[in-house]
């Protein structure tokens, strides 16, 4: 059950979401796109760090907008969705870290 009803979310709330995850959209595709100019060490942090970017989108997006375009959605498939793109989220930030300690140990 849902704490608060996704029909009772203020549309500003959806608005803000979609914008946060747009943003958070193409900051991803930069930094993975950007990845491709500069050395390998940089490279896999960028593209870890866009990869990262562009799956908190999905979560949010899933979240925040989608709750509110599909209020009618069963609350089985909308659980399994968010849980599976908060998962990504989560291995990718994890990813994301190991990456960036594992460049820093090579560097020193």
């Amino acid at each position: 059950m849902n704490a608060v009803p996704s029909h009772h979310i203020p549309m500003r709330t959806v608005v803000l979401g979609w914008a946060w995850a747009l943003a958070l959209m193409l900051l991803g595709l930069t930094l993975w796109l950007a990845a491709d100019h500069d050395g390998p060490t940089l490279t896999s942090l960028l593209t870890s760090l866009g990869l990262v970017c562009l799956c908190g989108a999905h979560f949010i997006f899933l979240v925040l907008v989608a709750d509110h375009l599909c209020p009618h959605a069963p609350d089985r498939f909308r659980l399994a969705c968010q849980g599976a793109a908060g998962l990504l989220t989560w291995m990718s930030m994890i990813w994301a870290a190991w990456l960036a300690v594992d460049t820093l140990q090579r560097s020193l």
